[in-house]
């Protein structure tokens, strides 16, 4: 399921409907809509005394390009928050290397590689910086999340021409793992008359091994009956690298491009896992 359709927003760009200010490096848009309020914030990488103070916090090194500063943060006159930034992403990584780390032939090597050299080796971290994510939520009392249909987000609706009012993509860290592949999460949003999505994605690549992708999606509908409905859609895709590569034509395809085309892996890849929750609100 691609609720975004093809290359999960096409690069629409919304028009002008929001207020963009510029505070230092930051930019930061703001909208509302309908009791909702959506503030995205856009800065550059981190500086270097942010990141040490980040990697002492985590007790890991923290990926090559990192935007700690980057956050989309959607609120409710309610008073429900749902907010998506790096730095509570990378909190969710495991940092124990208890959770059956991947291993394979170079990653002692590489970990060895981030390290300081006047140091000893960290305790083992998920080098792929996979995270148990599925962003920061601030739920009211009253409020309460219930188990829904694998099938809850209305494709068709979303399929739909109908005219975007926001639109932002943020990046939120990206590594290319010693350049033996990548590991990247973003977050996009696009806000319609009647309902919104995001997508917060997180995708890996590990040469000769493997392909992961884990998506969250929040979807909500302004007005169903009455009530806001929100809708919580988390599917996990795993595959052997093997297997994605094998489907690529090496005749008449780039083989570069097509691993790099998201959207293309994903549709060979299995779902691990799937989940679903809905809140009602109001």
């Amino acid at each position: 399921m691609e609720a975004f359709g093809g290359g999960d927003v096409g690069g629409l760009k919304a028009p002008g409907t929001s207020n963009t200010t510029l505070r230092k490096d930051m930019q930061v848009r703001e909208f509302e809509h309908r009791g909702w309020k959506v503030t995205s914030k856009n800065a550059p990488i981190l500086s270097s005394g942010e990141i040490e103070k980040l990697e002492s916090e985590l007790g890991f090194p923290v990926p090559e390009m990192i935007f700690g500063n980057n956050e989309l943060v959607l609120e409710h006159s309610s008073g429900l928050r749902i907010a998506f930034n790096c730095c509570d992403a990378l909190r969710k990584v495991d940092s124990t290397g208890t959770s059956g780390l991947l291993k394979v032939a170079y990653a002692d090597d590489w970990a060895r590689t981030r390290q300081d050299t006047d140091t000893e080796i960290a305790k083992p971290y998920d080098w792929t910086y996979t995270p148990e994510y599925r962003g920061t939520w601030t739920i009211p009392s009253s409020m309460q999340f219930e188990e829904d249909g694998e099938d809850a987000i209305p494709v068709d609706k979303l399929m739909k021409p109908d005219p975007i009012l926001f639109f932002d993509e943020l990046d939120l860290f990206e590594d290319e793992l010693g350049d033996n592949g990548t590991a990247v999460l973003n977050v996009k949003i696009r806000i319609m008359q009647e309902r919104l999505l995001v997508l917060c994605r997180f995708h890996l690549r590990v040469d000769d091994v493997l392909f992961r992708i884990k998506d969250v999606r929040i979807f909500v509908e302004f007005n169903d009956n009455g009530k806001t409905v929100l809708i919580k859609d988390y599917i996990l895709r795993e595959a052997p690298y093997k297997d994605v590569v094998r489907r690529i034509d090496p005749i008449i395809e780039d083989l570069g491009a097509k691993l790099r085309d998201v959207n293309w892996v994903s549709s060979c890849m299995k779902i691990v896992a799937h989940e679903v929750e809905k809140l009602v609100i109001g």
